[in-house]
């Protein structure tokens, strides 16, 4: 989420946004709840980009889309490892991507 196209192409790498901030709610038009427009200034702090990475520290290359079966809005926990760079982005290096079934 975060974003109208949230996924990286050719590449296991997404972003994601914390489930406590709320998407665009069908009723407000919105065509891709998933880029949180309604609420755009509450994702800056609550964003972080998630890159699949193999046994070696490598990022998949491989649409994270395909690879895992997930979509726009579905809930993810992630385990790895995670830094802050020096404009504050989020990212995590991720060994293992759960999906929340029925999200």
């Amino acid at each position: 989420g975060g974003s109208t196209t949230p996924f990286i192409d050719g590449l296991a790498a997404f972003t994601i946004v914390d489930e406590r901030v709320p998407y665009c709610a069908p009723e407000e038009g919105c065509p891709t709840p998933w880029d949180y427009c309604c609420t755009r200034d509450q994702v800056k702090e609550n964003i972080a980009t998630v890159k699949i990475v193999d046994q070696s520290g490598k990022p998949v290359a491989q649409s994270a889309s395909e690879l895992l079966g997930v979509k726009e809005l579905s809930t993810v926990v992630v385990t790895g490892v995670a830094t802050r760079d020096d404009q504050g982005s989020l990212t995590i290096a991720a060994n293992q991507v759960f999906i929340r079934p029925g999200s």
